[in-house]
């Protein structure tokens, strides 16, 4: 039987497996500057790409040491951002956002019994091809406003990795290479 999680530790797992993914993503990017830390208070990941919202660190604790993060992200010329808890209260600069993460408890054992959906409101979810990865790059760039050249650069390395994959939910009867509605990466790891 599967035991479940009180509710109210829900965000922390939640945001503990957002954590997990971009630990995940750094290491991936090692070769290309990326990498992973670990300081008081918060772990870091970094891309190796030249934008804040690729190299990220999450806070875990209010007793974070942000002169070693500030000095791990300077030792690889990146700028870079903190994702801090709402519970937490931490002065760290102006916040720019509230990044909203979802999670899903499962019932009584009902993970042994999910079953692949029809197309609903003919709406169809697929996992990409690796050939598709210039229109996922594609959306990233619609969606997020990132140059193509650093939507790449993030998504690249992720094509072809085991643990990854790349999903697009698409509307059906649409005429070939028009824009999906929504598209997402997973990850498939182990938890911290």
């Amino acid at each position: 039987m599967t035991t479940q999680p009180p509710r109210h530790q829900l965000g922390e797992l939640v945001r503990t497996a957002h954590g997990d993914a971009w630990q995940a993503e750094g290491r991936l990017r090692e070769p290309s500057g990326g990498g992973v830390c670990a300081v008081r208070g918060a772990r870091a990941m970094a891309s190796g790409i030249t934008t804040p919202k690729w190299n990220n660190a999450e806070v875990t604790h209010h007793q974070v040491d942000l002169d070693a993060l500030s000095a791990w992200y300077g030792s690889r010329g990146l700028p870079w951002g903190l994702r801090v808890p709402l519970e937490l209260s931490l002065a760290v600069g102006e916040a720019l956002f509230v990044k909203r993460c979802m999670g899903l408890l499962a019932s009584g054992g009902a993970e042994s019994r999910l079953r692949q959906l029809g197309p609903a409101g003919g709406v169809q979810v697929r996992r990409l091809r690796a050939d598709e990865r210039d229109r996922f790059v594609a959306l990233e760039v619609a969606a997020f406003g990132d140059a193509p050249a650093t939507a790449r650069a993030g998504l690249g390395p992720q094509f072809g990795r085991a643990g990854f994959d790349h999903w697009v939910a698409e509307l059906a009867g649409r005429r070939s290479g028009a824009p999906p509605v929504c598209e997402a990466t997973s990850w498939l790891g182990q938890p911290s």
